[in-house]
């Protein structure tokens, strides 16, 4: 996360999102005429699915234990 928001526009509003307070989750959006729920939802949707999800498994245990 912290890679796409240095990476990212300074204009995008994953700049100003930083633990989920009520400031950059209402008071930014409402301020920029944006309806955070809907563009939430639209996220969700577009782009929250198993089939782009990552699973990182870190451990002691060798690669053929992990797998097992």
């Amino acid at each position: 996360m912290q890679l796409r928001r240095s990476t990212s526009s300074d204009k995008h509003l994953m700049n100003n999102f930083a633990a989920g307070n009520y400031q950059c989750l209402r008071e930014i959006p409402v301020s920029r005429g944006v309806n955070f729920r809907k563009r939430f939802i639209e996220f969700y949707k577009a782009y929250y699915s198993a089939n782009r999800m990552k699973l990182v498994v870190l451990g002691r245990e060798s690669l053929q234990e992990l797998e097992t």
